[in-house]
């Protein structure tokens, strides 16, 4: 009967040591385990090579690239859906100015009395509500863009 050495040992107590004692692969939930793309097998994440001799570093190197595309195309989407809400709120505010104008110059006595100054308090809320949310979508995309930029450069 021979003694194990450490390594041996280590994988016995994970679970991946085969009836002969030899080591084997890690298993399929072992987070120190990647699948080889050459022979569809687990193998350990901190060999440069498998043992069917694909090259592992190379699936890594191609897998975080992929996750960075799929990020990136993320953040080009909330990029996009930025720009759409920072219209918007620029329509509103054009609208609100407008409606202001058409106050002041007394175009909206046919509402009435008193709802033409509602509409005008309304407009100015809205008006001031739209700045603010432009302000928060301008930071939003100055920090997207930078990120964006950042991760252009990784890939």
């Amino acid at each position: 009967m021979r003694r194990l050495n450490e390594t041996e040992v280590r994988a016995a107590v994970r679970g991946s040591l085969s009836r002969d004692g030899d080591i084997t692969r890690p298993p399929e939930e072992d987070p120190a385990g990647i699948k080889c793309l050459g022979c569809n097998k687990m193998e350990f994440r901190a060999r440069e090579f498998c043992r069917c001799g694909y090259y592992l570093r190379g699936q890594l190197e191609n897998e975080r690239s992929q996750e960075l595309t799929i990020y990136l195309a993320t953040l080009r989407r909330r990029l996009r859906q930025g720009h759409r809400l920072r219209g918007a709120a620029v329509a509103v505010i054009l609208l609100a100015v407008g409606v202001c104008a058409l106050y002041l110059t007394h175009n909206l006595q046919w509402l009435g009395a008193s709802i033409p100054r509602y509409v005008f308090l309304i407009s100015i809320l809205s008006m001031f509500g739209s700045l603010k949310i432009i302000g928060i979508v301008e930071r939003t995309m100055s920090d997207l863009v930078e990120e964006i930029d950042q991760l252009s450069q990784e890939i």
